[in-house]
């Protein structure tokens, strides 16, 4: 069952999107603090922290189901560079599920994602100019995520600091929850 699930093309996407939207939602409901800077701060929290943990789900999949993943993207089973991949998945994921709660974790978090994603992104179009390889997880949604979800990571962040100028400014940058 798990194996069908991990051969569903962008469902990593998806649950992505939902999971902050709704998370993220149900905080920004909850929240007794108001502005925008709060309301800002919080949606990046939970992106971050959304996106991470999501990256250690992506680790599972291409360690544990890595021949699954591997014809779901049009590549030969059997290849080392899947755990690879994985491991780079969990140590940047664990960075970002971490970020939920430290904000100081939020920019090397969003470094690192940015780096692994364009380069994925690169290679998928690599392989489509060279091998026409229009699978799913190659040339689907992964693929426009690859470079959009950097683009609004580094979107929300720009916000955020522009938004909390005063902090900057005092030399202020808090790494307690948010909650």
């Amino acid at each position: 069952m798990l194996e069908r699930i991990f051969n569903i093309p962008g469902l990593n996407v998806y649950i992505t999107i939902a999971g902050i939207i709704i998370s993220a939602g149900i905080h920004l409901i909850l929240s007794r603090k108001s502005g925008s800077s709060r309301k800002i701060e919080i949606i990046l929290m939970h992106a971050i922290g959304i996106s991470g943990f999501m990256g250690m789900a992506n680790f599972v999949g291409h360690v544990f189901f890595s021949d699954t993943i591997a014809a779901g993207i049009g590549w030969p089973a059997s290849n080392p560079f899947q755990i690879e991949v994985g491991g780079a998945n969990l140590g940047i994921g664990l960075i970002g599920y971490l970020g939920f709660w430290r904000r100081d974790f939020w920019l090397p978090y969003i470094i690192a994602r940015t780096c692994f994603m364009w380069t994925a992104g690169a290679v998928h179009i690599m392989d489509i100019v060279e091998n026409s390889n229009f699978s799913a997880g190659n040339a689907g949604p992964i693929l426009y995520w690859d470079f959009l979800w950097p683009i609004l990571l580094m979107i929300l962040y720009i916000v955020h600091i522009r938004t909390n100028r005063d902090d900057l400014e005092k030399g202020v940058f808090r790494t307690r929850p948010l909650a």
